[in-house]
């Protein structure tokens, strides 16, 4: 069975188990990078949000199950009406909370407003009704952050329609889009060496490793003006920058002042290199490592490592500590 009949099945085997208040479609949705994806939307009458199921992760599954149990599987309508049952279970569990009672009502979203950092050039298609702002060749976008009952999270991004019910343009919204970023999606820097051990159960703790973790949670606390550089500077090491949700980590370069401590830490300029959407990686320039290096380390990266829809640029930015400039 090919995948264009295995969601119209789905879809079909969905339908009569639903009630006289719901109705459920298939619909092609566009993410980030150009990156198209099928998903039964389930629509309840009265609520604004419908919760999106995407069937790529079903379908797979349906093969292997058919590939690894040729003799035993079940029946491809069988199997087909187990999976219909299971997307409606987990559509029961991605309710929305009550997070607006008018999603056109701006006071009632404006706290969870939130921005994300994508690539400018594969993202053309979304852009044509989606407000952004430029950010070197990167570009700014604003989605509605979603806290679900179970403690996972959703998002809604903002398009066209949107700004133009609530009168706003993306310039007046990003100050206070950024804001709720850097509270709900805090900054977070650590050492790439301690990741790496720390998945080798190989991380001996001694009185500089923590001193530098201190310095890092230092550098990203951005809730005052108490930062103060320290007198020596921070071993030349790789970093990750990233948010502590794991979540668009790269938009923490947005944040402000964030670039300029991290530079008066290591007491010098770095590279930036974007390693996915999630976040970035700093590399500082007495390392000895060439930009044209870098890059052709990203495009390698990007190509065999990095999914398609995570890649966020192939080439790195430099951070000039001389003039807190990003270039």
């Amino acid at each position: 069975m090919d995948y264009e009949t295995f969601t119209k099945s789905v879809l079909n085997h969905i339908l009569p188990l639903l009630g006289p208040d719901r109705s459920a479609r298939l619909k092609t949705i566009l993410k980030n990078n150009g990156c198209k994806y099928t998903s039964v939307i389930v629509d309840t009458k009265g609520d604004p949000i419908a919760p999106a199921i995407y069937l790529e992760d079903y379908y797979s599954a349906f093969l292997e199950e058919r590939s690894v149990y040729p003799d035993d599987a079940l029946s491809e309508d069988e199997q087909i009406d187990a999976i219909a049952h299971r997307i409606l279970e987990n559509v029961a569990h991605l309710t929305p909370p009550a997070l607006m009672d008018d999603y056109s009502d701006f006071d009632s979203v404006k706290n969870r407003i939130c921005v994300k950092l994508v690539s400018r050039s594969e993202n053309e298609a979304l852009l044509k009704h989606t407000p952004s702002i430029a950010f070197h060749d990167l570009c700014i976008l604003f989605f509605i952050h979603l806290e679900m009952p179970d403690g996972s999270f959703g998002s809604i991004l903002l398009k066209e329609d949107q700004f133009l019910r609530w009168e706003l343009t993306p310039t007046a919204l990003y100050p206070i889009a950024l804001e709720n970023t850097m509270r709900i999606f805090p900054a977070e820097l650590c050492a790439l060496s301690s990741i790496l051990q720390s998945f080798c159960k190989n991380d001996p703790d001694d009185a500089a490793k923590t001193q530098d973790r201190d310095l890092m949670k230092d550098i990203c606390d951005l809730s005052g003006d108490t930062w103060m550089a320290p007198e020596r500077p921070m071993p030349p090491q790789s970093l990750v920058l990233t948010n502590k949700n794991k979540y668009f980590g790269a938009t923490a370069v947005l944040y402000p002042k964030l670039l300029n401590r991290i530079g008066d830490a290591l007491h010098g300029s770095y590279y930036l290199i974007p390693s996915s959407i999630h976040e970035m990686l700093i590399l500082p320039t007495s390392i000895g490592i060439t930009k044209p290096e870098i890059n052709a380390m990203i495009t390698e990266i990007n190509k065999t490592e990095v999914s398609p829809e995570e890649v966020l640029a192939d080439h790195c930015y430099f951070f000039d500590n001389r003039s807190y400039s990003l270039k």
